[in-house]
């Protein structure tokens, strides 16, 4: 009976095996980080809002006590994320003093479509939850196939290690646009990096329907194109066009709110009249911002201290990562000091940073005071999240 008994408990083990053993390890690589960080995070999180939080209303639902660990969760944007998946864009001419048609709309009309439309903030929060959870999965899946292309395997494992254990990963799981833009980037750039332009074009236009800065891309598929015909004029042929699906993308937003607000710059007025944001000369953000309080101050030194590894580390990757990294790092110096706060939330989407740290770190004795030290750090982010300066992320 006994040995019966062993011998089903074996068979059990022995299935789970099997059908965990058809799952490829990139996969259960990726599954069992995510799910590892994101326990550890939660755990942190739930530890500081005992001890720091105060209660975060979201509508008419206030989180406090047990619940307060979703104010980990919780991002800046998060309301008018959630209000627009609910209400959408209200019909109305000239109506730029409100933030609605300062956000983008693709991250708001996912969350309305799978929450089927409820009008309940507590559902379409949890909602909002799900999708940036899943497109974090997506993205850490591209990145790794990506990596692995022009770098090998073990360098793509540890891409995807420190794009899940970085300081500012937790920004990725809030219920904000960051792990959607994350995964529709990475999506691109891998097939653009494998010539399916058309593919790589469709994602782009659903990439700069997500947020402005996917306008950033475009230029550096261009670039990824003519490499892959060596520069040629005579080798351009007609799959160049999909490139320019990303700039559609933002056409089709602007095409949307001069329908219903009558301005298709709807976005630009409402960052000029209610954000205060405008094109600027980066020197002039920078003095301002040195001069500013401690977190502008901070946020200016992150900005120029991830340029300045952009210089010192080029070679570590490809010119085409290069530049977008490039690009979604300086462009907050051109835009003003209300989007440099935002340096965290820029910075956790350009994915040449995590290709940039996987080769850095090549030597195992590197990789683990890395390892280290970006756990340690992400930790406080945590805490950080959960306490004063949540608003920056």
């Amino acid at each position: 009976m006994a040995s019966g008994g062993h011998g089903k408990k074996r068979g059990i083990t022995g299935e789970i095996k099997a059908i965990t053993g058809r799952i490829p390890g990139e996969i259960r690589y990726i599954l069992g980080l995510f799910l590892l960080t994101r326990a550890v995070i939660t755990l942190i999180g739930w530890g500081s809002a005992v001890v720091l939080a105060g209660p975060c209303r979201l509508g008419s639902w206030t989180f406090t006590d047990v619940k307060s660990v979703w104010n980990l969760w919780y991002g800046r944007d998060t309301h008018k994320y959630v209000h627009l998946a609910t209400h959408w864009y209200p019909r109305c001419e000239g109506c730029f003093n409100s933030l609605d048609y300062g956000f983008f709309p693709f991250y708001p009309m996912l969350l309305r479509i799978l929450s089927l439309g409820s009008k309940s903030e507590e559902l379409v929060y949890f909602v909002g939850l799900a999708v940036s959870n899943v497109s974090l999965l997506v993205a850490a899946y591209y990145l790794f196939k990506l990596v692995k292309l022009d770098y090998g395997e073990e360098t793509a494992y540890r891409a995807v290690k420190y794009l899940l254990i970085f300081p500012t990963s937790v920004i990725l799981s809030k219920v904000q646009t960051e792990g959607l833009f994350l995964a529709l980037l990475t999506v691109t750039f891998y097939h653009a990096r494998r010539g399916r332009w058309l593919k790589s074009g469709v994602s782009g236009y659903f990439l700069a329907l997500t947020r402005v800065a996917g306008l950033l891309a475009f230029i550096p598929l261009v670039y990824e194109y003519l490499r892959g015909v060596k520069f040629k004029a005579r080798s351009i042929g007609p799959n160049i066009l999909f490139t320019a699906l990303v700039l559609l993308g933002t056409l089709s937003f602007m095409g949307y709110t001069q329908f219903k607000a009558g301005d298709a710059m709807g976005y630009v007025r409402v960052q000029e009249q209610m954000m205060k944001c405008e094109l600027s000369n980066p020197l002039d953000i920078i003095e301002r911002g040195l001069a500013g309080n401690n977190i502008v101050r901070l946020s200016i030194i992150v900005i120029l201290s991830f340029l300045a590894a952009l210089i010192v580390f080029r070679k570590t990757i490809c010119f085409t990562h290069w530049l977008l990294a490039f690009l979604l790092t300086a462009a907050m110096l051109f835009v003003g000091l209300c989007v440099v706060k935002g340096v965290l939330r820029f910075t956790a989407v350009a994915f040449p940073f995590y290709i940039m740290l996987a080769n850095l770190t090549e030597n195992k004795s590197v990789d683990d005071s890395m390892t280290l030290a970006c756990a340690m750090l992400q930790g406080f982010m945590v805490v950080a999240a959960m306490d004063a300066i949540a608003f920056v992320i």
